[in-house]
C-alpha cells in the first residue's frame, strides 16, 4: 500500500517491490524494549559543526570542573603523593567531540534520543605534585549521551521537560607522560579517578534536567531530576572457567551499572582451570532503563601493584536473567575465560508491600523499595563556617547527600548591578540593619559599604569613580558569598532522592553531619525509622531531630515504599512482551 500525501509518499506493510518488504522489515526490527523506533540512527554533520565554535568555550567551565571535583578525588585516591597534588594547567587543545549516530525511540515517558559521541583530544592536563608534576595527555571518551524530551503533555509547548545522561558509563583512557615514576599503577589511579568523576557528573542516576514552562500542567522537577527506578539487578558471582595460571591469580571481578561500581573478593582456585567465591559475594544494581547494559572487567593484582584486565565484558541486563556463562575478551578477542554468575530481577511496583499488622504475626520479609527524599533541614544555628550533609542507611546501604545550599532568596533574583545600587539608594535612606535583611546580606558588609562611601563621599574625580566601582564590584562579591554561606548553614536545601532494597524488619537511619572550617566532621543527631512503622505506604515529613545540644530542628522529607517481586527469566520475558504490545500498534 502506498500513500501520496502531497510529494511525500508513505510505504505501509508489503508492498510489490522489494523496498516495501525492506521498509517493513526494518521497522519491525527497529523496536527495544521500552518502545518504538522512530529513526535508527544517522550522523548529525549540523551538530559536529556547531560543536567547534562552542568547545573553544569550555576552557574555564572544565577548569572549574577540575578543581572542584577531579582535584579533590585525586587527593583522597592517589596514595603516597595524592596530598599534595594540585591543579596546575589545562589546555583542551583543538580537536572538537564528534557526535552520532542519533536514534529516536518513542517510550511511554515520551522521546528517547540517543546520541553517539567519541573525543579523542590533544589537550594537556597537569597537576602539581610537591617537587615533582603529573600531566595527562590524549584523553579519549567514547559512548553515548541520551536525551529525553519528557513528559508529553496536551499544550501549547508539549515538553514538559529535558533530561541529559548516560545511561552506561563512557569508555575512557590516556596517556600519563610525566609522574609515573612516583606511584607503581599511577595510571589505573588516575583513569579510574577520571571515570568516576565523569559517572558521579553524567551517569545514570545522574544528569542535568530541566523543567519547561508547558503554558499548561506544571512539571514536577523532583521527579524529572530523580526517575523512579524499575527494578534491581541482583549478581551473585559463582565461578570462573579460565586456565590454571589465571586461577592461581587470585582474580576479581568489578562491575557497572550505571553509576554504580562494586568489586568483588578474591576467587580462589578449586581445580584445574576453575576458581569459585566462597563468601557471599552479591551485589544488588538499581537499574533505571530497560537498555543498561552490566560492565564486567575481571583483574588480578592491584592496589599499589600493577593491575592486570584478564577480560571484559558488557551485557545488556535483559539478557541475562537466570544463570548465566558470559564469555570474557580482551582486545576485542576472545581470551578463554568466562565468568558464572545466577541474576535475578527484582521489578518495581507501585503497589503498598506487606507490612505486619497486629493480626498478621511476624514480620513478612518480602522485599520492597524505599525511596527518600530530603528536602531541606531548619531550625540550625548560623555559623559562615559550617556546612551541612545527610548520611541515609539501611543496612550495609549507605549514601550522602551534597553540601546543603542555600535557600533562593532575593539575593538570586537580582544582578550585581542592580544588588549595588539598591545599596546605594537605601544605605542613606533606611536604618542599615532593614537594608541588610532587605537585601538578604549580613549587617557586617553593610555597615563596610556604608563606611566606605561615606569616607569617599567629598572625592569626585573620574579615577575615584573608577576605583568605587572596582570596590563595589569586589564587596558584591563578598557580601553575596558569606550571604549564601550563613543561609546554607542555618537551613541547608538538599533536594536529595536515594532508593534503597530493604525488607519490613529494617531500619532507615538519617544521621546530620556537620563539617566546620579546620574540624573533623561530626555527627548531630541521628534518626532511626522502623520500615514496619510506615503505613499507608508513605512517612511524610517534616520529622524532628534532637541535637546533641539539647536543642531541634526540622527535618524535610518523606519515606515513600513499593513493592519488590522476584521474576524469572520467563516472566520478565513476558513482561516486556506485553509493554511492547501495549506501546507498539503496528500489527493492529
Amino acid at each position: 500500500l502506498v500513500i501520496r500525501l502531497g510529494s511525500q509518499k508513505l510505504v505501509v506493510g508489503v508492498a510489490a517491490t522489494g523496498a516495501g518488504l525492506s521498509i517493513h522489515q526494518a521497522s519491525r526490527g527497529q523496536r527495544n524494549l521500552d518502545g518504538v523506533v522512530l529513526h535508527p540512527g544517522d550522523e548529525v554533520t549540523w551538530l559536529n559543526a556547531a560543536a567547534v565554535p562552542i568547545w573553544n568555550h569550555l576552557n574555564a567551565g572544565v577548569r572549574k570542573l577540575i578543581q572542584e571535583e577531579l582535584e579533590p578525588a585525586l587527593q583522597a585516591r592517589v596514595p603516597f603523593v595524592g596530598k599534595y597534588m594540585y591543579f596546575k594547567q589545562l589546555s583542551l587543545g583543538d580537536v572538537a567531540p564528534r557526535f552520532g549516530p542519533v536514534a529516536v525511540t518513542k517510550s511511554a515517558h515520551g522521546l528517547e534520543l540517543s546520541i553517539g559521541f567519541n573525543f579523542v583530544g590533544n589537550g594537556v592536563l597537569e597537576f602539581s605534585a610537591g617537587v615533582a608534576s603529573v600531566q595527562m595527555t590524549d584523553l579519549s571518551v567514547q559512548g553515548s549521551v541520551q536525551l529525553v524530551l519528557r513528559p508529553l503533555v496536551d499544550s501549547l509547548n508539549p515538553v514538559g521537560g529535558i533530561i541529559v545522561t548516560c545511561l552506561d558509563r563512557p569508555s575512557i583512557d590516556l596517556k600519563v607522560t610525566t609522574g609515573s615514576e612516583l606511584v607503581p599503577n599511577l595510571y589505573d589511579f588516575l583513569r579510574d579517578t577520571v571515570d568516576d568523576v565523569i559517572a558521579n557528573l553524567i551517569v545514570v542516576p545522574n544528569g542535568v534536567a530541566l523543567a519547561l514552562d508547558t503554558l499548561g500542567p506544571k512539571t514536577d522537577h523532583l521527579t524529572l531530576r530523580h526517575p523512579l527506578p524499575i527494578g534491581f539487578l541482583r549478581v551473585n558471582l559463582n565461578g570462573i572457567s579460565c586456565s590454571t595460571e589465571t586461577a592461581k591469580a587470585a582474580p576479581y571481578a568489578t562491575m557497572f551499572v550505571g553509576g554504580a561500581s562494586w568489586s568483588s573478593g578474591p576467587a580462589k582456585l578449586v581445580c584445574a582451570d576453575y576458581a569459585t567465591w566462597t563468601g557471599a559475594d552479591t551485589q544488588d544494581f538499581v537499574v533505571y532503563s530497560e537498555h543498561q547494559t552490566l560492565e564486567i572487567r575481571l583483574f588480578s593484582g592491584g592496589g599499589v601493584s600493577r593491575r592486570l584486565l584478564l577480560g571484559s565484558a558488557r551485557v545488556p541486563i535483559r539478557s541475562i536473567i537466570g544463570e548465566a556463562q558470559v564469555p570474557l575478551s580482551l582486545d576485542g578477542e576472545d581470551c578463554r575465560v568466562s565468568l558464572g554468575m545466577q541474576v535475578e530481577w527484582l521489578a518495581v511496583h507501585d503497589e503498598l508491600p506487606a507490612l505486619p499488622s497486629e493480626k498478621s504475626g511476624p514480620l513478612n520479609e518480602s522485599e520492597m523499595l524505599v525511596s527518600v527524599h530530603v528536602a531541606e533541614v531548619t531550625g540550625l544555628q548560623s555559623h559562615a563556617q559550617r556546612q551541612h550533609r545527610v548520611c541515609l542507611s539501611i543496612g550495609n546501604q549507605k549514601a550522602f547527600t551534597s553540601r546543603g545550599k542555600p535557600p533562593a532568596g532575593l539575593d538570586d533574583s537580582i544582578t550585581d548591578e542592580a544588588l549595588i545600587g539598591l545599596a546605594h539608594k537605601l544605605a542613606s535612606k533606611l536604618p542599615l540593619v532593614d537594608v541588610a535583611d532587605a537585601l538578604g546580606l549580613e549587617m557586617t558588609h553593610m555597615q563596610e559599604f556604608a563606611e566606605y562611601h561615606a569616607r569617599r563621599r567629598c572625592i569626585r574625580s573620574d579615577g575615584a569613580v573608577a576605583a568605587d566601582a572596582a570596590w563595589d564590584a569586589k564587596w558584591c562579591k563578598q557580601a553575596r558569598c558569606a550571604s549564601r554561606e550563613l543561609a546554607a548553614s542555618s537551613s541547608p536545601q538538599f533536594d536529595y532522592v536515594c532508593h534503597f532494597r530493604g525488607s519490613a524488619s529494617s531500619k532507615l537511619r538519617l544521621e546530620l553531619l556537620r563539617q566546620e572550617f579546620g574540624k573533623p566532621e561530626t555527627s548531630l543527631a541521628v534518626l532511626e525509622q522502623e520500615l514496619a512503622g510506615v503505613r499507608h505506604r508513605k512517612l511524610q515529613g517534616p520529622f524532628v531531630l534532637k541535637l546533641r545540644d539539647g536543642s531541634e530542628c526540622l527535618l524535610h522529607g518523606s519515606v515513600t515504599l513499593r513493592r519488590l517481586q522476584i521474576e524469572s527469566a520467563g516472566a520478565r520475558v513476558a513482561a516486556v512482551c506485553d509493554s511492547l504490545m501495549e506501546k507498539s500498534r503496528w500489527d493492529e
